[in-house]
């Protein structure tokens, strides 16, 4: 008679790979805010990037670089530490922000030739934040019973423009994207980016 045996084989151990996705990065936010401090024509290209206040994550980096901002929007050629603490105090947020940290900011970076890459760097910690609390929210609003209209709404409003514009093509029901000169422009620069 054939004899039957039946062996269990251990399994293949499973290899994972996990990624942490950091929500911040204050290394990169200071390099960035000092790069704008060394040459204020950063400020600018960190403007046209799509940086904004909102971009960084640390409370006082935000109130340093709303004080860059408005210092370039006054037209000052100045944006040494000491001016943007005189900003600061102006704007009635010195007390949220030290001279220490001013100054231990501005000597983070000792060039702005870097500073596309931080700009770079610093917009897709702010994307990545977004997107998390994007999902975070959409979960909650599936929980509570939403209706995909306003799934759909939701979505729509908390999306940065960057991706309405990739998605918009795609789904144009669910976006309704006014595309300027400018945003045509920065789409097909990031379309060939893509391909």
């Amino acid at each position: 008679p054939v004899q039957v045996i039946r062996e269990e084989l251990p399994a293949a151990p499973v290899r994972q790979t996990v990624i942490k996705l950091t929500l911040s990065d204050e290394d990169s936010e200071s390099q960035l805010l000092a790069a704008c401090m060394i040459d204020g024509a950063t400020i600018q290209k960190a403007r046209d990037a799509g940086v904004t206040e909102r971009t960084f994550y640390s409370r006082p980096n935000r109130l340093i670089f709303r004080s860059l901002v408005k210092l370039a929007q006054e037209g000052s050629q100045s944006f040494e530490p000491a001016a943007v603490v005189l900003a600061l105090r102006e704007s009635g947020d010195a007390e949220e922000v030290s001279w220490k940290k001013v100054d231990e900011v501005s000597r983070t970076s000792p060039t702005s030739g870097f500073s596309y890459k931080l700009i770079e760097m610093v917009r897709e910690v702010e994307l990545r934040r977004t997107f998390a609390l994007l999902g975070d929210q959409l979960g909650e609003y599936s929980r509570n019973g939403k209706t995909l209209d306003e799934l759909r709404l939701h979505i729509r409003d908390a999306l940065p423009i960057e991706f309405k514009l990739v998605i918009a093509p795609f789904h144009s029901k669910m976006f309704d994207v006014p595309l300027t000169k400018r945003h045509t422009r920065r789409f097909s620069v990031e379309s060939q980016k893509v391909v």
